[in-house]
């Protein structure tokens, strides 16, 4: 580029930047966008650079390269690689501290690309991995140039941290080798500047803004180390930010004294200097020290001294409030002391010398945030989880526990019930939440809130539940007398619900003990002190008030907005809870002992029977008695019936919210799929199912002779369609508990579906019946529904009655209901939201789970099965392969595709259809549907499979079955095809998903033992297994090598899996392999570790013969075993 086209671009930056001209900006982006996408601008962007004095020039110039070489770091050669680094070097040595004086935003735009050009060439060799000493060379010349090294280096550990997508792996990869041999050398610079810094002994001096910009960047660069991926876990965004740190055990720069008070001093002279953001770090940085691995600390008196430092620390912050008047600082200090009681047991906490004055300090802390908080904050939150953390631990203790403590837990918890009182005043304001949201509306805010308050109640329940009820009994008389306003009410009432949810569900811990010493009623009497209610008593009286509650809200008038749905979910909330404690599987746990549906001596059903033996059956007996007469109830079943009436009631009238129909079905399926094996004090332990419990009430029995009834309101609703599957999953089950062999009562079930499906009849013969306007919607809602019957079929008594009802015609199965499926897609293909709710039902439906799938051998069932998925497959796949112009990809195209090689990997491997005589009858339904299977893998591109890996699971599956039992298929399709299938199994060993990894490793053991066994037989296998060979001869050789380069790294997941198709590689590549062991021993950094890696190859194939047989491979199973281990000694 020649000084006239440097002088161009600039101008174009400038317009970017700074045009007041909208159109100027536009014109300029779109030249510089294109210039920026395009790899021929390489040198002409390193030009720019090079020649460029112009900020905006040389911050365009940085991205761009940095875009670049991102996208095509494949097409970017060694030279350039090389070329760039030093120059980049060599620059920022020269320019870097008039860059951070002058144009911030070019300095940061320039490290970034050498960050980034760091990284992708880290695991390329050693010549790559000396950034940190290079960078050193300058660092010490002045202030100004030691803050752009710590810079680079933070950016460099910052970009290393491992990422999501497809290049997951190789991130993964670089950054423990990164973490092995760069970041403990980084981390040793920077804690030796900052205690250069706080001791004055700085072997350079500046202005006083420049030590300060030297102290944040010292700072955030220990952030950031302390912050690193260390064990390359990749953890989710949601996932708690002060996880464990995993620092290796050699960084014993941790465990010297002083560390933390070195942290502690400088907290307090910035605080002191008004200097909050250096305040902010220091906080942060002990916050990760705080979160140290105990088995860092090879001496207990190291942990303990630096336990004892935090906490004394942290009480002097708390005493003097010193700095807490910034936001950043108190967010900081609330993670501190939450992260140091999380990383240590309350014992050990206890123990320390200030414990004592630390816990009324943090104590007196949490009173006046939660008094002074007109909202609850993350930082709030860290201080409660605190103390809800707490509550297990001290009621372990027992008479052990500190009153004091227990004190303090107790006001804590009616502190936190009063702040969600005044949230609730707060959401009927003007204002409201300003810009916070309501947490009543936030599902996650929601969850924390109750989760926490599930755990404080269990310390002292029977005071926090007194409580509670008297806010309950003081919000219904001022709703009642009209001092209290509609919209508060409903929100007080919500959260109480919520609350009484939460003290219930808090009980289900509480006694999760084995051997509890409150096992019998007797036991029980003499643990609560005269006068006293029991905690079932008192639970019932909970239980009560909302249950008064849900039969209002059902008989009042319909109200709909968002307040009517907040107390619809939370009555499900209360519900699930409820369902734990007296229904579900923690009932064998309580006080309650049986709760509803207490077992019998003698086993069956247990419900509402003889609690089992003379020994407690009083006590249970009354705790249930009086869990009824508060309720004002006859028996247990009447308590059942409040529930299922209310599951069917929101199924009925709540159609404004799919949420609540969402949360309802979700929890009718939790209590229909609920098993318990209970221990009881007089008898052998047993089953207690609660569908059968369910089965035995009327409530249950009705929705299950009407399940079709349009009273049922919900299934009409197109945006509940989904919701459908769950529905009839859920009575099938029911269903099927009782009559598994009923053709008769199963043919009464199935009615109102056959009713659909002898409407769909004319589509036998005339498959365009089914573009009648009026066939889609009930033919989307057959197959949910059918699909939902297919899901609760877990035996081969069910699944036989289902699939004679499908093949209601066998001796002419096209003539069957089953073969109204591919008359659909044959018209309706194109139509997604048809095909994939089609295609998941025969998914399920062929799926052989269980061995349910069972045919007598003079039954053609399975042959007849696999023909119609073959039909399915081939109408389906025909159509989408000639189909173009998607507007939305994955719903229309890759969703059809990875349910329809779900559904055929299914039939492959289930085991019911004898393949070998679609090939003796000439019966091309196997070799088609493979074709058809296999050309719609193709269909999806690489980096769409990659960002959709999830989704397309299904697609490793159903390679490795093809490559397992039909290789002569896949090999007959075009070589280079083949080649593309193999690419991709190739980045699938890449993928983060374990169970993709093994299918990889199995598919490439399936291609190279066939094609090792076939390729010098005189064979139509033989010739398919030479042209692959001949014409693609480096498809499996990739492979060889990325598989010696996952193990070099430590990449490898099952050392089994990866050695089956690696002896097989090696076998057909030798001198591919003897290239590999040349390169990885050349890469080491001295002659003897040259060597040794030589000798380790050497012992790797030692006693190996050219063969592969089981024996064989378990030999060189074992010897890749010590050759991988031997490797993490490098």
């Amino acid at each position: 580029m020649d000084a006239g086209q440097i002088q161009q671009f600039e101008m174009y930056c400038n317009s970017l930047y700074g045009s007041p001209n909208p159109a100027e900006q536009a014109q300029a982006n779109s030249i510089l966008m294109a210039m920026l996408s395009n790899m021929e601008s390489f040198t002409q962007l390193e030009s720019v650079l090079a020649n460029s004095k112009e900020p905006n020039a040389l911050q365009v110039a940085a991205t761009g390269l940095q875009k670049l070489i991102t996208n095509n770091w494949t097409h970017v050669t060694e030279a350039q690689k090389d070329e760039m680094r030093n120059f980049l070097l060599n620059y920022l040595s020269q320019n870097g501290p008039e860059l951070l004086a002058q144009a911030r935003p070019a300095l940061k735009q320039m490290i970034r690309l050498l960050a980034r050009l760091t990284k992708l060439a880290w695991l390329e060799g050693p010549r790559h991995q000396g950034l940190v000493e290079q960078v050193n060379q300058f660092a010490q010349t002045s202030i100004a140039h030691w803050v752009v090294a710590l810079e680079i280096l933070e950016e460099v550990t910052s970009d290393m941290q491992p990422t999501l997508g497809s290049s997951m792996a190789r991130t993964r990869r670089t950054a423990l080798s990164f973490r092995d041999l760069a970041l403990e050398k980084i981390f040793q610079i920077v804690l030796t500047t900052l205690r250069q810094i706080h001791a004055g002994q700085l072997s350079v001096q500046g202005p006083v803004q420049e030590m300060q910009k030297l102290l944040y960047q010292v700072l955030r660069l220990i952030v950031a180390s302390l912050s690193f991926d260390f064990m390359g876990a990749v953890p989710d965004d949601t996932a708690d930010d002060q996880a464990t740190v995993m620092v290796p055990h050699a960084w014993t720069v941790l465990r010297e004294p002083g560390t933390v008070g070195l942290f502690l001093d400088l907290y307090e002279k910035s605080c002191a200097a008004r200097d909050f953001t250096a305040a902010d770090l220091c906080l942060q940085s002990l916050v990760f020290l705080a979160a140290l691995r105990k088995s860092f600390f090879p001496k207990e008196e190291d942990r303990n001294r630096m336990l004892s430092e935090l906490i004394q620390g942290t009480k002097v912050i708390l005493a003097s409030r010193f700095g807490l008047e910034n936001r950043l600082c108190y967010h900081a200090l609330c993670r501190l002391l939450g992260k140091i009681n999380t990383a240590n047991q309350l014992t050990d906490l206890i123990q320390t010398p200030a414990f004592s004055e630390w816990i009324e300090q943090v104590y007196n802390f949490t009173e006046e945030a939660l008094k002074a908080g007109r909202h609850l904050d993350n930082s709030e939150h860290y201080l409660i989880t605190l103390w809800s953390q707490m509550a297990s631990p001290l009621l372990a203790l027992q008479e052990r526990a500190p009153v004091t403590l227990k004190q303090y837990v107790e006001r804590v918890t009616i502190a936190y019930i009063d702040v969600c009182m005044s949230l609730a005043d707060q959401s009927a304001t003007q204002n409201g939440f300003g810009d916070h949201e309501d947490p009543l509306e936030n599902d996650v805010q929601r969850t924390e809130i109750v989760d926490v308050l599930a755990s404080l109640g269990r310390l002292q329940f029977h005071d926090v539940a007194s409580y509670v009820l008297t806010i309950f009994e003081t919000t219904k008389t001022q709703s009642q007398t009209g001092t209290l306003s509609g919209p508060v009410c409903q929100k007080r009432i919500t959260w109480l619900v919520y609350i009484i949810g939460a003290l219930l569900g808090g009980q289900g811990g509480k006694f999760h003990r084995r051997d509890s010493s409150l096992d019998s009623a007797s036991d029980r009497q003499q643990a609560v002190p005269e006068g006293q209610a029991t905690t079932a008593q008192v639970n019932g009286e909970l239980a009560a008030r909302v249950f008064q509650l849900m039969s209002n809200s059902d008989s009042a008038p319909e109200a709909g907005g968002g307040a009517n749905e907040a107390i619809e979910l939370a009555f499900l909330y209360f519900l699930e809870q409820f369902r734990k404690i007296y229904i579900g599987e923690h009932a064998k746990t309580m006080q309650f002992a049986g709760g509803i549906g207490g077992w019998r001596a003698g086993g069956g059903d247990g419900f509402g029977g003889d609690t089992g033996g003379a020994s407690g059956s009083s006590g249970q007996r009354e705790d249930k008695d009086r869990l009824c007469t508060v309720l004002g109830l006859q028996d247990e079943d009447a308590v059942l019936g409040l529930v299922i009436q209310k599951i069917g009631r929101n199924l009925q009238k709540r159609l404004d919210s799919e949420p609540v129909i969402k949360k309802t079905l979700q929890f009718f399926h939790e209590l229909a799929a609920g098993i318990s094996i209970v221990q009881t004090p007089a008898a052998s332990s047993h089953l207690i199912v609660s569908g059968r419990l369910l089965l035995k009430n009327e409530h249950v029995k009705y929705i299950i002779r009407n399940h079709s009834s349009p009273e049922f309101a919900f299934k009409s609703v197109p945006k509940f369609g989904k919701y459908r599957t769950m529905y009839y999953h859920i009575l099938s089950k029911l269903f099927f508990m009782e009559n598994r062999e009923s053709k008769e009562e199963f043919d009464k079930f199935m009615a109102p579906m056959a009713e659909v499906c002898a409407a769909f009849i004319p589509a036998l013969e005339a498959p365009d019946f089914f573009l009648q306007p009026q066939c889609r919607e009930p033919l989307i809602g057959l197959m949910r529904d059918l699909r939902g019957v297919a899901l609760a079929c877990s035996g081969p008594e069910s699944y036989t009655l289902l699939f004679n009802w499908m093949v209601d015609n066998p001796r002419a199965p096209q003539r069957s209901r089953i073969a109204l499926l591919s008359r659909a897609l044959s018209v309706l293909g194109d139509d997604h939201e048809v095909a994939v709710p089609l295609l998941k039902f025969m998914s399920e439906f062929v799926y052989n789970k269980s061995h349910r799938i069972q045919f007598d051998q003079a039954n053609a069932g399975g042959i007849l099965l696999f023909r119609e998925v073959s039909n399915v497959l081939c109408t389906y796949g025909a159509r989408l392969l000639t189909r173009s112009g998607f507007r939305d990809v994955y719903r229309e195209k890759y969703k059809g595709i990875a349910v329809t090689l779900e559904m055929f990997s299914h039939a492959l491997q289930g085991n019911y259809a004898n393949f070998g005589v679609f090939e003796v009858y000439g019966d091309n339904s196997l070799s088609e549907s493979m074709k058809i299977a296999l050309n719609m893998c193709l269909a999806v591109p690489p980096a769409d499979l990659q960002a959709y890996i999830k989704a397309m699971k299904t697609f490793y599956c159903f390679i490795e079955l093809a490559s397992r039992g039909h290789m002569e298929k896949v090999l007959q399709l075009e070589t280079a095809a083949v080649a593309q299938l193999l690419s991709n199994v190739e980045e699938g060993l890449l993928s983060f998903e374990n169970g993709v990894t093994l299918q990889c490793c199995a598919t490439v053991d399936n291609f190279a033992q066939f094609i090792y066994h076939n390729r010098t037989q005189q064979t139509e296998e033989g010739a398919l297994a030479r042209r692959f060979v001949q014409e693609q001869p480096q498809s499996l050789a990739k492979i060889l090598a990325l598989m010696f380069s996952l193990i070099v790294c430590g990449e490898l997941s099952s050392t089994w899996s990866i050695s089956r198709p690696l002896l097989g590689l090696i076998l057909l590549h030798p001198d591919d392999f003897l290239m590999i062991k040349q390169q990885t021993a050349e890469n080491q950094m001295d002659e003897q570790k040259r060597t040794k890696m030589l000798n380790l190859f050497n012992d790797l194939m030692s006693d190996v013969e050219n063969s592969l047989n089981p024996k064989n491979k378990d030999l060189f199973t074992r010897n890749l075993y010590q050759f991988a281990q031997s490797l993490r000694s490098f």
